[in-house]
């Protein structure tokens, strides 16, 4: 997995419109999802894209990954500061070691 994927092809559909599309106009997500959509259409010319050349499950794995060391580093600066956000932090990586585990059966 060393390799690097190649960049993303024409594919179909719009993934972010799709959760746009379910979230209420009142989720304080939708302004961050907006904003990641308009970043992929600004870096790749479209947003995320079905079929689109990347092995989709290796990029979520990866991200997985990502995610373990951000909620571990969180983790680490609030411990003795702000204990929800610890719980939080330490659930928040326990769920992405686990969902990447799952993962590993599909790579």
């Amino acid at each position: 997995m060393n390799n690097p994927q190649p960049p993303p092809t024409p594919g179909n559909g719009d993934m972010w419109a799709s959760i746009l599309a379910i979230l209420p106009a009142d989720d304080p997500l939708r302004p961050h999802a907006a904003a990641r959509r308009q970043m992929g259409i600004d870096k790749y010319g479209v947003p995320l894209q079905a079929n689109n050349g990347r092995n989709v499950v290796r990029d979520l794995f990866e991200e997985q990954l990502d995610s373990i060391v951000y909620a571990q580093q969180w983790s680490i600066q609030v411990m003795g500061v702000d204990s929800d956000a610890l719980a939080l932090a330490l659930h928040m990586r326990w769920d992405a070691i686990n969902n990447a585990r799952k993962l590993l059966r599909y790579l």
